[in-house]
Formats: structure tokens, sequence, C-alpha cells
């Protein structure tokens, strides 16, 4: 299966899916206890607690500047490694999700160009984008979505 890759695909938005790699994802929570963030951005509001680990959960529908919907059917809880001056350093984060995560195999084949009218404050975070089943499915780099740089930079626009 050469030019092919296993992977999570997880709906993020109504219209919107992301794809992360299979080895990112630790556990998919349905109703999740969530805390709400005081003064956090609005697409980043709400924290849960999992395996004693504060886990900032994030809703990329809203960071799309698409509706909130009041309906996600859980959280999925990932792991990634960020670069911090010399070492690489193990990060959990989380996605509100609006669907149960799909596996995908994707091929070298299916790599599609950005559509224009993409979402400018995510851009800077897309790796590539693919179509899959006549859906568009962005795979995202995971740390930048994370980043400090990418806050300020929401917070600033």
């Amino acid at each position: 299966m050469t030019g092919a890759v296993e992977a999570w695909c997880l709906k993020t938005g109504m219209d919107q899916s992301i794809a992360i790699p299979i080895d990112y994802m630790r556990e998919y929570v349905i109703s999740p206890s969530l805390v709400y963030i005081p003064s956090a951005p609005d697409y980043c509001n709400t924290m849960c607690l999992w395996q004693n680990l504060v886990i900032p959960i994030m809703d990329l529908g809203i960071l799309a500047g698409n509706p909130e919907s009041t309906s996600t059917a859980g959280i999925v809880i990932i792991s990634y490694y960020e670069k911090e001056k010399t070492n690489s350093v193990i990060k959990h984060s989380g996605f509100n999700v609006y669907a149960p995560p799909t596996k995908l195999l994707i091929h070298n084949q299916e790599l599609v160009d950005l559509p224009d009218d993409y979402n400018s404050t995510l851009l800077p975070t897309v790796t590539s984008c693919f179509e899959h089943n006549g859906q568009l499915i962005y795979v995202h780099n995971i740390a930048h979505l994370f980043s400090r740089v990418l806050r300020e930079s929401v917070i600033a626009a």
C-alpha cells in the first residue's frame, strides 16, 4: 500500500472535517464534563480533566467562523509532539467533534489544492487537503493549532 496513510477523520464542524495521524488519538469521550475558562477565546474556552491532566478543548467550527453547534457528539483527546527549544515535548489537547471519529486510508491521488475561499485564520495551520468520498478533509499542523502564535493572531484579528 505504497502512498497510503491510515488516519482518523474528525468531523470538527457542520461542514468541516480534519484528518489526524492514527497514533495521535488517545480516546473518544462521549458526554465529557467540560469546564468553562473565563476570558479564553471562544474557540478554546473549555477544558476537561483526563487521566489527571487538564486538557484544553478546541472547537474548530467556531475558529473557522461557522455558527456554534450545541449538539457535539463528544471530544477526541489527542497527543502530539511540540518542539520546545532543543527537545520535543508530548502535549495533550482535545477537539469537539460532531460525529464519532472514523478511520480512513488516505491515498496520494486524493490530494487536492485548498479551496480559494478557505478560512484565512486556519490557512497557516493547513499542511494539505484531500478529497475522500466527495468530501474535503484538511490536515493541520496540530502543534500550530494549539500554539500561542495562532491564539495571538486570532485575538489581534
